[in-house]
């Protein structure tokens, strides 16, 4: 969601948002087309693939793909941006602080916006970051490993108490709240604290199973 429009990225550099019921508006624009030869190289078609995308108004967004792939529109036109590194793109997050936070394979992070970036974090997982929010004045990072906030540049990860922590998967913020939604469960954060939405291994229990 950006400025309360959905949007959505997909393979063969597909983007687009929702102006309404059954109205979808392509903002393909420029943006390279796939040929039939493309689609038999594997590292032309994971680079045209976008992972996310997000933005600070219709007129500046950002999406990523592939190995080091960002593209930025300006609302009529897109734009490969120049990024230091070849690393598998996840996620990215237009933040409340003005820049704009990229999740790398194994959990890095990256930080900037147009043609100056930054690594913050070398990670050392074995999943990315399957989203990245801002919420409460500060980052937010989630994999279905758990959830990580960003503190003074460090990623931290964040103690929750359990029937929570497994809800960790997805994260979704707006409004002064973030939702935190996994395989196991679905919590909130309000800005202050967490509230259990529902958790299957305790819905389980209640009903025998």
């Amino acid at each position: 969601m950006i400025d309360g429009t959905l949007y959505v990225v997909g393979g063969a550099h597909t983007a687009c948002r929702r102006r309404g019921p059954n109205d979808w508006e392509s903002l393909c624009l420029d943006l390279p087309v796939p040929t039939r030869r493309d689609f038999d190289n594997v590292d032309i078609i994971e680079n045209m693939g976008f992972n996310d995308i997000d933005g600070f108004a219709p007129d500046d967004l950002y999406t990523v793909a592939g190995r080091g792939v960002v593209w930025h529109c300006d609302g009529t036109q897109w734009r490969q941006i120049a990024f230091p590194s070849n690393m598998l793109l996840e996620s990215v997050c237009c933040a409340g602080d003005g820049f704009v936070y990229i999740g790398a394979q194994s959990g890095t992070l990256f930080r900037g916006r147009d043609k100056h970036w930054e690594m913050i974090e070398r990670g050392n997982m074995s999943l990315p970051f399957k989203d990245i929010v801002w919420h409460a004045g500060r980052l937010w990072c989630t994999s279905d490993y758990g959830l990580w906030s960003l503190e003074e540049d460090q990623l931290v990860r964040v103690e929750l108490p359990s029937d929570i922590a497994v809800c960790a998967g997805n994260l979704s913020a707006a409004d002064g709240v973030m939702l935190m939604a996994g395989t196991h469960g679905a919590a909130f954060h309000d800005g202050n604290d967490w509230q259990l939405i529902f958790n299957t291994f305790k819905m389980e229990q209640a009903l025998g199973l």
